[in-house]
C-alpha cells in the first residue's frame, strides 16, 4: 500500500481553507445587521448533527428488530422477519447503555463546530453592541 502525499498534503490545504473560509463567513454574517444572519450557520451545523444522530438511531433500531430469518421446513424455505424486539438477555443491556452512550458522545462531537459558531457569533454581536452604547453616548455628549 503506497501513500500519495502530495494527495494527503492537498486535502488538509482544502480542508484547511474550508474551515477558515467557514470562520470568516460566520464573522462576515455576524457583524450584518440583521440578527437572524449570523446564526444560519450555527443552525446548518445543528440540523444536520440532528440528522446524524437520527439516522444512527434509525439504524441501530433496524439492526435490532428487522432481521430476517430463513428456516428450512420440508425442503421449503420458510423467510420470516423479526418485527419485535426479542427478550432482554444479560448482554443486551449492555449493548443498549453503550449504543445510547455512542450517541451522546457524537452528538456532543458534531456539536463542536455550533458552539465554535455561537461563540463568534456571540463576540461579534457584543463587540457591535459596545459600538453602538458608544455612539449613543458620544452624541449625548455633543447635545
Amino acid at each position: 500500500m503506497t501513500v500519495n502525499v502530495a494527495a494527503i498534503i492537498f486535502s488538509l490545504i482544502f480542508i484547511g481553507g474550508l474551515l477558515v473560509g467557514g470562520i470568516f463567513l460566520q464573522i462576515f454574517l455576524s457583524k450584518k445587521e440583521s440578527v437572524w444572519l449570523g446564526l444560519v450557520l450555527p443552525v446548518i451545523t445543528f440540523l444536520f448533527s440532528l440528522v446524524t444522530i437520527s439516522l444512527m438511531v434509525l439504524q441501530t433500531t433496524i439492526v435490532t428488530t428487522g432481521e430476517t430469518v430463513t428456516e428450512w421446513i420440508d425442503g421449503t424455505a420458510v423467510t420470516e422477519e423479526i418485527t419485535e424486539a426479542p427478550p432482554a438477555a444479560s448482554g443486551q443491556n449492555a449493548n443498549a447503555s453503550a449504543a445510547v452512550s455512542g450517541i451522546i458522545v457524537t452528538f456532543l462531537y458534531l456539536n463542536i463546530p455550533t458552539v465554535i459558531l455561537l461563540v463568534i457569533y456571540l463576540a461579534c454581536r457584543g463587540k457591535q453592541k459596545k459600538l453602538r452604547e458608544l455612539e449613543k453616548m458620544s452624541a449625548q455628549d455633543l447635545e
